[in-house]
Order: structure tokens, then C-alpha cells, then sequence
């Protein structure tokens, strides 16, 4: 007899050392010890899903030896005996780990001895059989199973097995024990096709082991291993070893192996199969088996699609990207759909790559989370994972000088604004900050570059808006874009100054800032070119030489300080004047002169006051009194205009304000003697004394006399 325990630890050892092709079956496999859920009789350690049914009937033949009764010749008692065993079975799931079954055999056993007409007694494992023929069938007990897995990973699984024998056999008949058995033990099973058995049975006592000395019923050491391997989708072969070892008992010469090899052919797949196989034992009796099986998937397929996307412009933008699941099996890419039992958590990453953009999930999955988890529930999953490719978009912001002399930059700032991307947004560029800005955008998204010059710069545009017009330019996002915007300085404000100096005095007159021809200082008449993005504020400052005195300006600057601002936006003409430092002036006001207080001719303004609010009626000079005025107050003025032709009087005052409504009403001139004098300007005097309306300038005319 073959060693069992020998010969099932090399095929053990083989199993393991093995590896093979995808998951050979995923349905028609054996329940908990009969043919449901794994091979033929070998149980693989996968489980129904929950709620899942199953169903098996099988016919299944043994040839056996039955051994002799202690102290019979063996030559006169060994008997061939046909075991036959038609079952039937159903599963279901409780849990996604969980299943129970239930089986019901009818057993049949036929015998005749060997060498008749001898006749003799023997047995079974507790089994008793006599009288030279053995004809006994009935009804097995009923078998509670179990199955529970307590592993599994992508690529195996590990279960517990148990069973309970109810006794409702017909044990007169001797097909059962008549008591309860139970068996425990464990199933193995990876994806390449491969499934080990080991168990132990406990079959019960018997009637008969009560009555003989012989009859005890042993214990079972159950073990197997099996593979499967898909030849096509709709057929499968199958070999598998298994065996039996008697515990205790008289199990002297009972231990059996069989070696069954055959096929499952598939109706549908998987769900429906037909059964056959051919089995011989190490005693070279032969057997076999056939039935139909019911089993539904246990296994799915999630399956990962990538759909084009499309833009907002509704053209096609294909991107790129991989999923992948957290325990490996997916990585698409390359490999886009993995089995998953019922009730596992498949975590799905989507990653784009730098080019595209991860747009969301359809499908089995939803959402735009670039993470997923799924979970396995008794169907294949499919994920749409959408990825759309995004180019650069790209502004740049450069600034230049006017090209004219003054080179001044520009000045504003960029605005880079989308729609139709992943949202709405926009980014800035100013002239401190930054050089460019740059996003990466959805393909068919519109991308708006504004320009935003200040009041004094004008837009050049380059790059992809090249040729553009006006400070907003829209493109739709079909390739890489980049716009510059250039910001050319405004043209410089021009102003010349034309500085005179006058008077018989001496000076100069500094300006602040300087000219652009960095003159700062001019003794005698000059020309100042100033020049700004803007209006150049200056300041001119008067200053006398020694013996000189400033008296006032005129043309463009007045007043009579040294001081004076000056906006420089257009031409201009300012007049210095300077006079000698006199002594002898005529006297204002009034007063007497003395004889030694001749009028000089001086070029120069003389300032002269009045203290009422009218004039005296002999103010003015006339024919009648020889061109001279009567009042006293007045004779200065006239005395001194007489004497000295180039000399302006100033009058200050409120009869000022007389002076002017009358050269007014006399064509603005102002005969005195035999000359005209007329009304030539403000003073520009200064801010005039308390009760002073006006100041008027009276100056010579260049009318003929009348």
C-alpha cells in the first residue's frame, strides 16, 4: 500500500513551490464537503457572497477492498466492494466570509466474494457486512457545514472548515454509524488553480461496534490537494489527490488514496457546470463521478476607463494620468482591471500627469477627489477616470522708454483672467512685483490678457497677441500661450525759460532744480531748457550784486520778492530787474522836498500812497493849471513823471481804485503836462496795507501829444 502520509506531503510540498495562471475558477467550487465550492471533493477556501446560493447533485463511485474479519483465511474474505454515493446539495452566504451548507447522500454498497461459493463475514470501518453477498443503500445523515475565511489577499485565501453529521441515516441498513459525527478542518487555495484539504471526522459509534470485538469505528484524517487550470472560458481540468487514514478502531489495512482527473464544462459562465471525472485508488480499484453545479461569481472585475475630456469650447482635449489602486493589482496605465472578492475595499488614486489635469470620476466612482474607495458588492465595477490635457498661459509685462529724449519708463499693470477651466480666476502683474504671471489652464478654456496703463503710457502687445489693438485681448486655450504687453513711457513735457536781466543795477537769478543743461545760475540773459514726464515746478531767486538792488520781476514771474515759483509746462519769459542803489529818490507821500532832493531819472517804480478813500478834485492835472497838479500830495508824481520818462509810479491806496474808473473812462490814458501816461499793471507789490482796495502802475504812453 502507498505510503499517504508520505505521498501527500511531496504533492504538499509540490503545491507550494508552484505557481500558475489567473484564478481558475471563480464559481463552481464546493461547499463545506461536497463538491460545491472547489474541485471535486477538495474545498477551496473561497466563499459565497453574501446572499449568494449554490447548488450541486453528484454521482460519485468507489471500488473498495473489504478487509477480513480477524482469524478468517483473507483468501476467503477479501471482497470487492462498489461504494456508490448520490448527493445533493445547496450553500449561502451569510456574509462576505461566511457560508453554510447543508448535503444529503443516499449510499449504496454491493459486494460479492471473490472466490465463491466461500463464504465468510468482514467490515467496513464498522460497517459489517456477511454472508458472501453485501447489497445495503439508504439514506446518508444529514451534513450541516460550514466555511469561514479567516485570510485572503489578491492572490490566496485561507478558510475553516466544520461539519456535523445529523444522524438521520438509515443506519439499519449500515450506510451510517447511526450516531452524530463531526469533522473541523482548513482549506487553502491561491489564484494559479491549487486548493489543499486537511480535516479530521469524528463518524460516531455504531450499533454494531458494540457487539464484536472488531467493529469499532476509527476516526478520519482527511487530506488533499488539487489543481484546476481554465483550458478555455467554458472548460476546466482538474486533478486531485486525496486520501484517508483510520484512527483507532480496528483500522488495520483500512487507509485509502484515490488520484481523480477530469473536467468542468460551463454552460454559462460560471454559473451553471456538468462534472466528470475518472478515479482510480492505490489499490488500482476504479471509479469515477459525474454532476451539475450551480455556483455564482464570487470575484469581480473593477475595471478603470478613461473617458476624453472635453473643453470648454467643446472640442476633444485628451489627457493623461494613472489610477491606481492602494494594494497594487491596478496600475493604469498598464494594467486597468483586477479581480476583487465580495466585500473588499479597493482605494482607487488618480494622478495626472504634468501636463493634464485629473477632471473627476464617473461611474462606479464619482466625485473630483483625486482618491476613491469602492467596495466589491456581487458585481464587476467600472470607473471612469476623466483627464484633460491643460496648456501654459503665460503674461509678461515689460516696460520701455518714449522714444524721444527725456526717456521716461511706463508704468501699469497686467491682468490674466480664464473661464472654462477647473473655475474662474485671474492673477495680476504689476510693475513692482513682478515680471509675469502664469498659470496652467484646461484646454479649451478662454484666457483674457487686460492691460491697464497708467494715464501717461500707451500697450504694445507681443507674443500670441501680436498685431493685437486696445488693452483686452481673449484667446481660446488650444495650445501654449504666452502674451507680453510692453508699457512704453509717455513723451517727455518740453519748456523753455527765456531769463532776462534788467535795470542799471547787477544780479543773477538761480533756478532750482537746475536746467537739464544743469545750468543753475545766470548772471546776464540765458536760455533754460527744462524737460519731465510732467510739468518741471521750479524756483527763481533774485540776487542783487553789491550796489544793486532787486526791485521787482515781470513778464511771466511777478512781484517784487527775490523769490518766485514758476510751473515750467510751455515757453516762458521772466524779467529780472535790478537797479543801482540810490540815495537821492524823490519823496512820497506829500512831502516837501528839499533843495538838495533833486529827482533822479533812475529807471525804477516808485511807490506812492494815499490815505482817503477819494481823491482829491485837483488830483488830476489839466490845461488850466499848466499840467500840474494843485494838491501838493500829487506833485511828486506829476513832477517826477515830467522829469523822468522812463519812471512808472506806482499808486497804491483806495483812491487807486478812482484811478483806475477814471483812465478807464479816458481810453486807459492819463494826460499829465503834455504827455500821456497810461495804465500798464498790477504793482505786484505785496500783500497792501490796511485799508488799501488796489494798486495800479501808470507808465508813459507812446501816443503823440494832442
Amino acid at each position: 500500500m502507498v505510503n499517504l502520509r508520505r505521498a501527500s506531503a511531496a504533492v504538499l510540498m509540490a503545491a507550494l513551490c508552484t505557481s500558475g495562471s489567473l484564478w481558475a475558477d471563480d464559481g463552481n467550487a464546493s461547499t463545506a464537503s461536497n463538491g460545491q465550492k472547489g474541485l471535486f471533493e477538495l474545498n477551496s477556501a473561497e466563499t459565497l457572497c453574501k446572499g449568494q446560493w449554490a447548488f450541486s447533485a453528484y454521482y460519485n463511485m468507489w471500488d473498495r477492498r473489504v478487509t477480513s474479519v480477524p482469524g478468517y483465511d483473507p483468501l476467503w474474505t477479501n471482497w470487492d466492494l462498489e461504494v456508490e454515493r448520490t448527493s445533493a446539495a445547496i450553500g449561502y452566504g451569510i456574509s462576505n466570509r461566511f457560508e453554510i451548507s447543508l448535503m444529503l447522500p443516499h449510499w449504496s454498497y454491493e459486494a460479492h466474494n471473490s472466490m465463491p461459493p466461500m463464504f465468510g463475514v468482514g467490515y467496513l470501518n464498522g460497517r459489517y457486512f456477511g454472508n458472501g453477498d453485501i447489497d445495503q443503500s439508504g439514506l446518508g445523515d444529514l451534513r450541516l457545514g460550514g466555511k469561514f475565511q479567516v485570510h485572503r489577499s489578491a492572490t490566496s485565501a485561507f478558510a475553516l472548515t466544520g461539519y456535523v453529521d445529523i444522524p438521520t441515516g438509515d443506519d439499519d441498513e449500515a450506510v451510517v454509524t447511526g450516531d452524530t459525527g463531526f469533522g473541523a478542518g482548513f482549506a487553502w487555495s491561491n489564484e494559479s488553480g491549487w486548493v489543499i484539504n486537511a480535516s479530521y471526522r469524528v463518524p460516531g459509534d455504531s450499533d454494531f461496534s458494540d457487539e464484536t470485538e472488531f467493529g469499532g469505528v476509527a476516526d478520519e484524517i482527511h487530506g488533499g490537494i488539487g489543481y484546476a487550470r481554465d483550458i478555455t472560458d467554458r472548460f476546466q481540468w482538474i486533478t486531485e489527490l486525496s486520501g484517508i487514514s483510520y484512527q483507532g478502531g480496528d483500522a488495520d489495512d483500512h487507509d485509502v488514496a484515490d488520484l481523480a482527473t477530469g473536467g468542468r464544462v460551463r454552460f454559462s459562465n460560471p454559473d451553471w457546470a456538468f462534472n466528470f471525472a475518472a478515479r482510480v485508488s492505490d489499490r488500482s480499484e476504479i471509479g469515477g463521478l459525474v454532476g451539475v453545479s450551480y455556483a455564482p461569481r464570487n470575484r469581480f472585475y473593477v475595471r478603470i476607463e478613461k473617458p476624453v475630456a472635453k473643453g470648454a469650447d467643446g472640442r476633444e482635449y485628451p489627457g493623461a494620468g494613472t489610477v491606481t489602486s492602494e494594494d497594487g493589482e491596478i496600475n493604469c496605465g498598464d494594467v486597468c482591471e483586477a479581480k476583487y472578492r465580495c466585500g473588499d475595499m479597493v482605494a482607487l488614486s488618480a494622478a495626472a500627469d504634468a501636463d493634464s489635469r485629473f477632471v473627476g470620476w464617473d461611474g462606479a466612482c464619482g466625485g473630483d477627489a483625486g482618491a476613491v474607495t469602492l467596495t466589491v458588492e456581487g458585481e464587476d465595477l467600472t470607473c471612469g477616470a476623466t483627464f484633460i490635457r491643460q496648456y501654459d498661459a503665460q503674461g509678461q509685462v515689460g516696460f520701455k522708454k518714449h522714444p524721444d529724449e527725456g526717456y521716461y519708463d511706463g508704468a501699469g499693470t497686467l491682468t490674466m483672467s480664464w473661464t472654462g477651466g477647473p473655475g474662474t480666476g485671474s492673477e495680476d502683474c504689476s510693475t513692482t512685483n513682478c515680471k509675469e504671471v502664469a498659470e496652467r489652464l484646461d484646454g479649451g478654456a478662454t484666457v483674457t490678457f487686460e492691460a491697464k496703463p497708467d494715464a501717461r503710457s500707451t500697450v504694445e502687445w507681443s507674443g500670441d497677441c501680436a498685431g493685437k489693438t486696445g488693452n483686452s485681448i481673449s484667446l481660446p486655450l488650444t495650445k501654449d500661450t504666452s502674451c507680453g504687453v510692453t508699457f512704453v513711457g509717455p513723451p517727455p513735457v518740453k519748456a523753455n525759460l527765456n531769463l532776462l536781466i534788467r535795470g542799471s543795477g547787477n544780479g543773477s537769478v538761480t533756478s532750482t532744480p537746475p536746467s537739464r543743461d544743469n545750468v543753475s545760475s545766470c548772471g546776464s540773459d540765458c536760455l533754460l531748457r527744462y524737460i519731465g514726464p510732467e510739468a518741471v515746478e521750479i524756483q527763481l531767486e533774485a540776487k542783487p550784486a553789491a550796489g544793486s538792488t532787486f526791485t521787482g520781476w515781470s513778464g511771466a514771474c511777478t512781484g517784487v520778492g527775490p523769490t518766485v515759483p514758476l510751473t515750467m509746462d510751455v515757453d516762458k519769459t521772466c524779467v529780472a530787474i535790478f537797479d543801482t542803489e540810490i540815495k537821492d529818490r524823490v519823496a512820497c507821500g506829500g512831502r516837501k522836498k528839499a533843495a538838495s532832493e533833486a529827482a533822479s531819472c533812475e529807471t525804477r517804480v516808485e511807490a506812492i500812497s494815499f490815505t482817503g478813500d477819494q481823491l482829491p478834485g485837483d488830483f488830476w492835472p489839466t490845461r488850466r493849471n499848466g499840467g500840474r497838479p494843485k494838491n501838493a500830495t500829487l506833485c511828486e508824481v506829476a513832477e517826477t513823471l515830467a522829469q523822468c520818462p522812463d519812471v512808472q509810479a506806482c499808486i497804491s491806496g483806495s483812491g487807486a481804485n478812482e484811478i483806475r474808473r477814471f483812465l478807464g473812462a479816458q481810453n486807459d490814458s492819463l494826460k499829465i503836462g503834455w504827455e500821456r501816461y497810461r495804465v500798464a499793471e498790477d504793482c505786484g507789490t505785496g500783500a497792501p496795507a490796511s485799508g488799501v482796495a488796489a494798486t495800479v502802475v501808470i507808465e508813459k504812453a507812446t501816443v503823440k501829444q494832442q
